[in-house]
């Protein structure tokens, strides 16, 4: 299945492109997404999710077309 995959800020660190379209297995988790595009997660410590505009987590199970979205926490004040 085809899903987007979009990153801002720190998470997309050493990535060439910000905007990929991934062909994962039916029933992938955001982890997975993101393993098969990166091969790590530890960059994910301090990000958040959003799958369709909607808050996720790595355990959410992806559908054909969604859009992931990856976002640097902010922190400091």
């Amino acid at each position: 299945m085809f899903v987007r995959l979009k990153c801002y800020g720190s998470p997309a660190a050493g990535i060439d492109r910000k905007d990929l379209m991934m062909d994962i297995p039916a029933g992938s988790t955001v982890e997975a997404l993101l393993l098969a595009a990166w091969g790590k997660t530890e960059l994910l410590e301090h990000a958040s999710f959003l799958v369709n505009n909607t808050r996720a987590a790595l355990r959410t199970v992806l559908n054909e077309n969604d859009e992931v979205t990856v976002l640097q926490l902010l922190s400091g004040g």
